[in-house]
């Protein structure tokens, strides 16, 4: 309650005294009477309640002093019941006899001096009046109604806020019999209204809340002196308690491939009784086959599968989830052994390359096998031909890896692995090997003798090997008896992948001699060409002969048979 007073007076109005009483008591309210300066006396004693204009009491002595001073009081039910006892100084009062609910409020003592300002004394005068019944609020202002759920690990707040009360109750907290909290806040803002308090309150917070609360009791005790019996409100906990422990049963530690197996998970601990749920490598189960029973704070499951050599290494997860207690999942992981036959890959080494290779390199292979358990014997084969472990010969078998020294073209070919373990066997696909080689000639074009007449027409065809064959080149060179190798002049050669034909005639002695056939491609250009060795032909025989008669003159016509590739010429003269 305010009490409203002119500006000038403010200024001089001094702190509200509290004073107690019980209904039906005799209650003195004091006011200081002692003047300011020694020579100053008390000229007038008036004494008001709450706002009312007109004095309850007054005392005037401004004619006859304290001593005989007139003393007026209201006519009402209050004002029979007040008189007011002057004493020495700050000893003065107001009695009131028999006090009522309703005497209950501000009083004002205002005394006037002759020569200092005038002074106001405030008195609350307030009666014993029983608190309500404690209200429990949670830490975001919610009444709380029923049974609060709190979280095992988690701060614990509760607030237990009674209104009203003279003198202002003591509210404190009790566990299960035992004052835990004596601590009472009195706010001059309510927390939970945000509105001018009459409330008194006492914040109850334990850190981290721990299993030992779980079915607890608490009370909130509410009791304004004189008092005998304190208002009780109770308030049972539901403690949410996550999983205390989680654990994974399998029967063999190494399970094979393909064949059905039982995993138990069984958990407790939480509250209410956890939920378990399964996950291979981190996948939860889509639609496991399972069997759960639960008890009032475990849970057992019952997970049967069918593992694949893909599981070998992956965990098995069980994880015990108590769906009202968030962030409160427990996790337990096995780690699986999956036994299977080997799955064989024949690979190159790191650093090698199949298009870059040729002859005269060294090759690594290694035989990637995956297995469970490890392999114990690793063979490789060339073309279904096992192979052994040969220096001589450039055949090197370390474990898992075959080195080929100083490739050649028998090297070529398929290449595989086999793998073996105590469970079963594999092979793997097979590696194909192809050698790059510069072009070489190709059988039986290595060298060649031809023989052709002059101004006869002969093809040339040379043929060879070569990797890559799509990009092989032709040059065709001309080696004359006196040993100098010459471009062909006015030859066309046509090219067909590894075949280059030429065709050549020879017009001059000077032609003969030996035509070289050269091949490239991107591994480099052949070492040795393939050779044409162009000879005169020689005549066995004439035959064919006929005359022709021209007045003095007889022309014998006839055809020669060459000794070499017996080719039938032109008409010789």
């Amino acid at each position: 309650m305010h009490l409203r007073m002119p500006e000038a007076m403010r200024t001089r109005v001094s702190l509200v005294r509290l004073v107690w009483a019980e209904e039906g008591d005799d209650v003195e309210l004091p006011c200081d009477l002692t003047p300011p300066t020694p020579m100053d006396s008390v000229i007038m004693v008036l004494w008001f309640k709450d706002n009312i204009g007109i004095p309850l009491y007054s005392l005037d002595a401004r004619e006859k002093g304290m001593v005989y001073a007139i003393h007026w009081a209201a006519s009402d039910d209050l004002g029979n019941r007040t008189h007011f006892i002057t004493g020495d100084g700050q000893r003065a009062r107001l009695k009131v006899k028999t006090v009522k609910f309703n005497d209950q409020g501000i009083f004002r003592c205002r005394v006037d001096f002759s020569n200092s300002p005038t002074r106001n004394f405030l008195v609350n005068l307030t009666l014993v009046e029983q608190p309500t019944k404690p209200v429990i609020y949670d830490a975001q202002g919610h009444e709380v109604i029923g049974i609060p759920r709190f979280f095992e690990g988690y701060d614990f707040r509760l607030t237990c806020q009674v209104s009203g009360g003279r003198p202002k109750p003591t509210v404190t907290w009790w566990k299960d019999g035992e004052l835990i909290d004596a601590v009472v806040d009195v706010p001059e803002i309510s927390e939970i209204t945000g509105s001018s308090s009459k409330f008194t309150v006492n914040h109850l917070f334990i850190p981290k809340v721990t299993r030992s609360l779980w079915g607890s009791k608490l009370e909130c005790k509410a009791q304004s002196e004189p008092m005998k019996n304190p208002i009780i409100r109770e308030v049972p906990l539901d403690i949410y308690l996550k999983p205390l422990a989680v654990k994974i049963n399998l029967h063999d530690d190494l399970i094979l491939a393909g064949r059905p197996i039982a995993a138990k998970c069984e958990s407790w601990g939480s509250w209410p009784a956890a939920t378990l749920a399964w996950s291979l490598g981190g996948v939860k189960f889509r639609d496991p086959v399972v069997a759960t029973t639960q008890r009032r704070n475990s849970t057992l499951s019952k997970l049967a599968l069918v593992l694949e050599r893909e599981d070998d290494g992956k965990e098995l997860s069980c994880t015990a989830i108590n769906h009202n207690f968030p962030g409160g999942d427990l996790k337990e992981s096995r780690l699986l052994r999956v036994a299977y036959p080997p799955i064989v890959d024949a690979q190159l080494a790191v650093g090698y390359n199949l298009e870059s290779l040729r002859e005269g390199d060294d090759l690594k292979l290694v035989c990637s096998v995956q297995s469970n358990p490890s392999p114990i014997e690793i063979i490789w084969f060339h073309n279904d031909t096992r192979l052994e472990h040969n220096v001589a010969e450039g055949i090197l078998i370390a474990t898992n890896t075959l080195t080929l020294r100083v490739l050649n073209l028998g090297h070529s070919g398929e290449y595989t692995c086999y793998g073996r373990n105590s469970i079963g066997d594999g092979r793997s696909l097979p590696l194909i090997i192809r050698m790059k080689f510069a072009p070489r000639c190709k059988a039986p074009y290595e060298s060649r003798n031809i023989a052709v007449m002059l101004h006869d027409t002969v093809k040339l065809r040379c043929e060879v090997e070569a990797e890559p064959s799509d990009t092989v080149r032709f040059s065709w060179t001309f080696n004359e008896t006196q040993g100098d190798v010459l471009p062909i002049q006015n030859s066309r050669p046509r090219n067909y992948e590894l075949t280059s034909v030429l065709e050549y005639t020879p017009t001059t002695q000077g032609d003969y001699g030996t035509l070289g056939c050269w091949a490239s491609n991107s591994v480099g250009r052949q070492k040795t060409p393939c050779l044409f060795h162009i000879v005169p032909a020689k005549y066995k025989f004439l035959n064919n002969c006929c005359c022709q008669h021209a007045t003095l003159t007889v022309i014998v016509l006839c055809y020669a048979s060459m000794i070499v590739n017996m080719r039938v010429s032109s008409p010789q003269y």
